[in-house]
């Protein structure tokens, strides 16, 4: 009897332990977001904000702002890097999809599992902590105070803004394919599919007290991107493939007009200048698929002027330097080295795939009079992508680890 009693009072407390833990972790346990299909799905969970301290982000409460344990710290406070005092090095031991530098250097990275990091007065944090799966991609606002970050599906993604000011997630309408941000305010323009195979192209006002979506037009296309450039021109642009024939076309936001400058040409991508009258660095595959030329096309006169650099343009971004009073639109681009490794390589599908990385030099190119200069040669493999100038430095994402980098502009 006596043995019977013992075996269940130890019973008795094995149980009391399962559900001591189940209490106890399941409040910690947070899963990824896996979203499904069209539908809204569940938003990234966040912290409010009000954590205070230091303490560590987790669990369905988010992480407030408060610093986490993570690795992430500034090995080159970007501030040193626009001084000159440190010329080149990494940013952040967080791997990096996205990411914003502000005006106060402050850096906020989104990682390829949809976190939100920051580097605050130096001090790392999580401002999101849950993990998004099957990320398509993600942006920030031209004034980096929202994130936007599509994921799911491809054919019938889910999108998500995160304000950075409220720390909260917001969600778009399903369905939204390759977003991109306006070049001022909040707007969103984004496709949609339609019943009958067509796209649709909407924008979205994000900053208006009840955000809906307007229709603006609808194409008989396909397996496109956009860049929103100027306020007033949308470009829609064919996804590009050495296999395949692709080009891009404007749409004025104005006029409802659509334009389209150049002819159709294996392997076309570009990428887009910031000004009111957009430029645009446009690649083009060669013949048989390998290798290609990359040209600079002139908006005011439509003159389409091949460059003697061999690079990609999503390995290059445009900039505006002002100097004795007057401003020069510029552009900044990371070579390979080896000329060879692009010059016989399919292009862009072997570098899109991930089969292919180069090691890169830095130039920049004068857009006006196309003078090019040898800016800098990192010390370590860089295989460059996703730049930016901030606060007189040019940022970019090193395939190789996925890190942040910088190299300080400075004379």
């Amino acid at each position: 009897m006596r043995r019977r009693t013992t075996l269940i009072t130890v019973i008795l407390a094995a149980i009391l332990v399962v559900v001591l833990a189940i209490l106890l972790f399941g409040k910690n346990y947070s899963p990824a977001l896996s979203p499904s299909g069209a539908g809204t799905g569940q938003l990234p969970v966040v912290g409010t904000g009000n954590s205070g301290g230091s303490g560590t982000g987790s669990g369905n409460n988010g992480g407030g702002s408060g610093q986490t344990t993570s690795s992430s710290v500034a090995l080159i406070p970007p501030q040193e890097a626009a001084s000159g005092t440190v010329r080149f090095g990494m940013i952040s031991n967080e791997p990096t999809l996205a990411y914003f530098i502000d005006p106060q250097n402050n850096v906020t990275i989104v990682e390829p599992d949809g976190k939100i990091a920051a580097i605050l007065d130096g001090e790392p944090a999580f401002l999101s902590s849950t993990a998004i799966t099957d990320i398509i991609s993600a942006s920030f606002s031209h004034d980096g105070t929202n994130i936007l970050v599509n994921f799911g599906d491809p054919s019938a993604p889910q999108t998500s803004v995160f304000s950075l000011g409220s720390k909260t997630w917001h969600p778009l309408p399903p369905g939204a394919i390759s977003p991109v941000w306006s070049p001022v305010g909040d707007k969103v323009a984004y496709m949609t599919m339609k019943l009958d195979g067509s796209e649709q192209l909407n924008v979205i006002n994000l900053s208006s007290q009840n955000p809906r979506p307007v229709a603006l037009a609808t194409l008989r296309l396909q397996d496109v991107s956009l860049f929103w450039p100027a306020e007033g021109e949308i470009v829609i642009a064919d996804r590009p493939s050495a296999y395949e024939k692709g080009t891009f076309i404007i749409f004025n936001t104005a006029t409802g007009a659509f334009s389209r400058p150049l002819v159709a040409q294996a392997g076309m991508e570009t990428i887009w200048s910031n000004t009111s009258a957009p430029d645009a660095l446009v690649f083009t595959s060669g013949d048989g698929a390998q290798g290609g030329t990359l040209s600079l096309w002139d908006s005011s006169t439509g003159n389409l002027q091949p460059l003697t650099l061999l690079t990609l343009p999503s390995k290059c971004v445009f900039n505006t330097e002002t100097a004795a009073s007057s401003s020069y639109l510029d552009f900044y681009c990371a070579v390979p080295q080896d000329p060879g490794t692009f010059s016989g390589a399919a292009l862009p599908d072997s570098y899109d795939q991930m089969s292919l990385f180069t090691v890169d030099t830095l130039y920049k190119v004068n857009a006006s009079t196309g003078a090019l200069n040898d800016i800098f040669t990192p010390p370590i493999p860089v295989d460059a992508t996703a730049l930016r100038v901030f606060n007189g430095v040019l940022f970019f994402i090193n395939r190789y680890d996925r890190k942040l980098y910088a190299v300080s502009l400075a004379s």
